[in-house]
C-alpha cells in the first residue's frame, strides 16, 4: 500500500478489530493530518498518548498539539466553506469535504456529499476511493447493504483489495 492507501487501510484494520501497534497508531495520525483530517488524528493518537503507547513519542505528541489547533478551525471552516465547494468545487473537492465530514462523524453529510461527487463524475481510481468512503459512511449510518453494494462496485487496484476487506469487516458486525 502506497502513501495515499495507508490511512485506508489503517481504517480498515482499526474495524476489523485489529490491535494497531503504537507505530501503526502513530502512522495513522500523521496521514490524518497530511490528509487535513485533524479530528482523525485526534481520535487515534490522543487515546494512544493516554494509554502509555506513544507517551513521550515526540512526533506523536506535536501531530497532537497540531490537530487540536487545526480541529477547532476546522469544524468551523468545514460549515460555512462547504456551500461554496458545492456550487463551485470540483468533484474532488466535494468528495475530499466529504471525508472531512466522515472524520467527524457525520455520516448523512459524509454520503450527501460523497453521492454528489460521483454524481458529477468522478472516475477510475479517484471515484473508487470516494466509493471506499462512502461505504464507510453508510456502513457507520447502519445501511450494511447499501455498504456492500457500494463496495461491489469497485473492482480493481488496491481500492478493490480494500472494498474487498470492508465486504468482510461488515460482515463480522
Amino acid at each position: 500500500y502506497g502513501a495515499s492507501h495507508r490511512l485506508d487501510m489503517l481504517r480498515a484494520m482499526n474495524a476489523a478489530g485489529v490491535k494497531l501497534s503504537a507505530a501503526e497508531k502513530n502512522l495513522a495520525g500523521s496521514e490524518a493530518l497530511k490528509r487535513g483530517l485533524p479530528n482523525e488524528a485526534l481520535q487515534v493518537l490522543e487515546p494512544a498518548i493516554a494509554s502509555g503507547e506513544l507517551a513521550g513519542n515526540a512526533e506523536a505528541e506535536k501531530n497532537v498539539k497540531d490537530a487540536k489547533q487545526l480541529s477547532a478551525e476546522d469544524k468551523v471552516n468545514l460549515a460555512k466553506d462547504t456551500p461554496g465547494i458545492v456550487s463551485k468545487g470540483t468533484a474532488s473537492a466535494i468528495a475530499t469535504t466529504g471525508e472531512a465530514y466522515l472524520s467527524y462523524g457525520d455520516n448523512a453529510k459524509a454520503i450527501e456529499l460523497i453521492n454528489m461527487a460521483l454524481a458529477k463524475g468522478m472516475t477510475g481510481e479517484e471515484g473508487d476511493i470516494a466509493k471506499l468512503h462512502l461505504g464507510i459512511a453508510q456502513l457507520r449510518s447502519g445501511q450494511k447493504d447499501a455498504a456492500q453494494a457500494t463496495w461491489g462496485g469497485i473492482k480493481d487496484g488496491i481500492p478493490g483489495v480494500l472494498a474487498h476487506n470492508w465486504v468482510v469487516i461488515s460482515n463480522l458486525k
